[in-house]
């Protein structure tokens, strides 16, 4: 939880144009009356300043009838939702400490603020739309992956063609100009292998030079505006700081049109005076990565929420991130939510019964109070109860459980038809024990070593233990597992892992990724084939590796002869579960899957066996992996003349193409043939055969003398088998389709 000193509220975002995000959820309508009775006032004060079409029509309307399309209308359309929106966070309770605008969203933070009544406001932002207007289709802009500096030197040839309008974020920023010239640009860029996308919803260039005579109108239009001081602070993306709300004149909206957004330098700015919660107030998530890019740059401990996104519902979504701002702290007036309050039940006092529940033995005592190392190893999902041994130095024993439904995603992860743990789940289970024995949170893990699969009863968990052994600051792990759950004592091994701990020999640890970057535009551009996620995953079960949903996070992937990337795409579930992981095994194991998609040019001829990983050299993590946007695999040159073992370098990228994580050395190797579909049994090609001894009965218990009906021959085994019966004295009566029906009455009771 987090908990913040210096603010009473986030600061509210305002994002600008630039994403479609029409027709609008109307369950916004039906469950918000706040946000409803905000926007039908706004409706009422276009229209009554010469609008002549409906707000709330145009937001709920089916996309292709929309007047959104339009730019004047979808301005006074984004503002409206935007102060709808932060009217209904006031109410409750989530007041703003600070407000930032992002070029059209600069007219709702002055609102909010205090600067501008909201009958001003839909005067700037209706005069802003219109005058713009006159400027649709003789510009266009793009999102390229340059810092402000490096796209202004980009685009030096251009002179006033082009110019850098936004700074969004230390890595990315927004070009715009004359189309012409911006595809001439965006041509070149991508042959150096940067990042871009153009900008369609935009169909002007703003914050550019064909702006200049549209700020002198602009100006003009607005020339009797009278702001008034601003009741928070309001941090300008013009200046890129706090200004006093009496500038928001005229001259200052014809600022905003015209200067380049300096977003990136102003969230800093607002971060460095205190600020940790950052609000994206905006019918859609625009400005989210962009925030967490600039926070993950300056290096402070700060939050993003969205109000709206794509993948949810307008209801969940905000009440999603309303219950996210009550968990880091901030106050919420749950009065607003449920006025009726809650209804007291009487309930019945506790029934003691005075029974002493000690544990039954000195043993299990010992057992129970055995002091533990490490903090909160407990609440690892994969890694329990980390020991100190009391007699050998240096030695520490890791004791947990896992099953199908511990962690539930285990379940999802299956060979054939047997869930089995995934080679990732022993990184992770590595990492944490270094930061349980070590506590460190840096560390690399080499020479993992698989030696029998892990495979998961169906209705039960499974003892795990994990040997280690400590030699400075490096750990050596090794996995054990009691199939029978500890009964019979019978402990099997499954792998081992070298943990090194940062802290000793520094000059070891890879401060820097071995594997280049790769650009993902560059490489998608570049790839000889594509495959999407739902071909990935029926290859894959046509190979015998059945994910579930949990394990379905490739959306995309892309080929080439000895190399892959692959887009991923977390499961909801799973997204907000990261934390509490050093390297989630799904996003690992995702990555691992890529390589799979490699399998076709490594061994054609064998492409219907099994493969799985059996060794990995060294993994690192360089940062935070729940940026993680691609997996990117190399693969090596074969080593062996059967071609059998695919040996391959992975990578968790951001969406820049930077490494987070880095796999070096991962190797997959055929473990059996694929079994026809007559014979899907994994207890054939998993498991082996283990016989037990059993003792058996001294004397059989005696058989009731009966008599007994066998069909079979005269002759031969029925003849042999019924002389034994007759031997036990049974009376056995043989009956063979080789006699008469007549012989054969003798045996049928009168």
């Amino acid at each position: 939880m987090h908990s913040y000193e210096n603010d009473d509220g986030p600061v509210f975002v305002f994002s600008g144009q630039g994403a479609e995000f029409w027709p609008l959820d109307v369950a916004l309508l039906t469950q918000f009356p706040i946000f409803r009775e905000v926007l039908t006032r706004c409706e009422e004060l276009l229209s009554a300043q010469g609008a002549d079409w409906s707000l709330i029509e145009q937001l709920t309307t089916t996309y292709e009838q929309t007047w959104l399309h339009e730019t004047d209308v979808c301005q006074a359309a984004i503002f409206a939702c935007q102060v709808a929106l932060a009217a209904l966070w006031q109410s409750w309770g989530i007041a703003p400490a600070a407000v930032i605008g992002h070029s059209l969203g600069e007219v709702a933070a002055a609102h909010v603020a205090g600067a501008l009544s909201l009958e001003q406001a839909i005067t700037v932002v209706l005069q802003r739309g219109r005058i713009t207007k006159q400027a649709a289709g003789k510009g266009r802009m793009a999102l390229v992956g340059l810092s402000m500096a490096a796209a202004t030197d980009a685009i030096r040839d251009y002179g006033t063609a082009l110019s850098v309008a936004v700074s969004n974020s230390p890595t990315t920023s927004v070009l715009s100009g004359d189309p012409v010239a911006l595809e001439a640009a965006i041509e070149k860029l991508t042959e150096r292998n940067v990042f871009v996308r153009r900008l369609p919803a935009i169909d002007y260039a703003a914050h550019s030079p064909q702006m200049e005579p549209l700020k002198h109108e602009l100006a003009q239009a607005l020339q009797g505006l009278t702001p008034r001081r601003t009741t928070i602070p309001f941090y300008s993306t013009v200046t890129t700081t706090a200004i006093d709300g009496t500038t928001l004149d005229a001259h200052y909206w014809a600022n905003n049109l015209r200067e380049p957004v300096q977003f990136s330098q102003t969230v800093q700015h607002t971060l460095s005076v205190g600020h940790r919660g950052l609000l994206e107030v905006h019918p859609t998530q625009v400005l989210l990565r962009p925030m967490q890019e600039i926070i993950d740059h300056i290096g402070v401990e700060a939050m993003v929420y969205p109000s709206l996104r794509r993948d949810s519902d307008g209801p969940t979504a905000l009440l999603r991130t309303l219950g996210n701002l009550y968990s880091d702290g901030y106050t919420v007036r749950w009065e607003a939510l449920y006025p009726n309050g809650g209804r007291h039940v009487s309930l019945p006092t506790t029934a003691w019964q005075r029974v002493r529940c000690w544990l039954p033995d000195s043993e299990n005592r010992a057992a129970f109070h055995a002091p533990t190392i490490g903090s909160g190893m407990g609440q690892h999902p994969l890694v329990g109860v980390v020991l100190r041994s009391a007699t050998q130095p240096n030695t520490y024993l890791v004791q947990t459980e896992v099953g199908p439904s511990q962690p539930a995603y285990l379940a999802d992860h299956c060979v054939y038809s047997a869930a089995v743990v995934p080679a990732a789940a022993y990184i992770e289970m590595a990492l944490a024990v270094a930061i349980a024995i070590r506590d460190a949170a840096q560390s690399t893990v080499t020479e993992l070593q698989l030696e029998k699969a892990l495979m998961l009863p169906v209705d039960k968990t499974i003892p795990i233990q994990i040997a280690v052994s400590a030699t400075g600051e490096m750990l050596l792990l090794k996995y054990y597992s009691c199939p029978d759950g500890g009964a019979d004592g019978t402990w099997v091994y499954h792998a081992q892992a070298v943990v090194q701990c940062a802290g000793t020999d520094q000059s070891k640890m890879p401060h820097q990724p071995a594997m280049q970057r790769t650009e993902p535009t560059a490489f998608q551009q570049a790839a000889d084939a594509t495959l999407t996620g739902d071909a990935h995953y029926q290859m894959m079960a046509a190979h015998g590796l059945h994910y579930g949903p949990c394990f379905q996070g490739i959306e995309q992937l892309w080929l080439r002869e000895t190399a892959v990337l692959a887009k991923l795409n977390l499961p909801r579930s799973i997204v907000a579960g990261l934390a509490t992981y050093q390297l989630h095994p799904i996003l690992l194991d995702l990555a691992f899957q890529s390589v799979a998609a490699l399998l076709q040019s490594v061994a054609r001829d064998r492409a219907t066996e099994l493969y799985l990983p059996v060794a990995l050299k060294v993994l690192h993590i360089h940062r935070l992996p729940q940026q993680a946007v691609y997996a990117h695999a190399v693969q090596h040159p074969p080593q062996d003349e059967t071609r059998q073992r695919l040996t391959a370098d992975v990578a968790l990228l951001d969406r820049n193409g930077q490494i987070l994580v880095e796999a070096q050395g991962l190797v997959l190797q055929p473990v059996a043939k694929l079994p026809s579909a007559a014979g899907t049994d994994p207890d054939q090609h998993l498991y082996q055969v283990t016989w037990k001894h059993m003792e058996v009965p001294a004397q059989r218990e005696p058989v009731t003398p009966g008599r007994w009906l066998m069909i079979g021959n005269i002759e031969g085994v029925g003849h042999s088998l019924a002389e034994q019966f007759r031997r036990a004295d049974q009376e056995c009566l043989l009956w063979s389709s080789q006699r008469g029906v007549e012989e054969n009455t003798d045996f049928v009771d009168d």
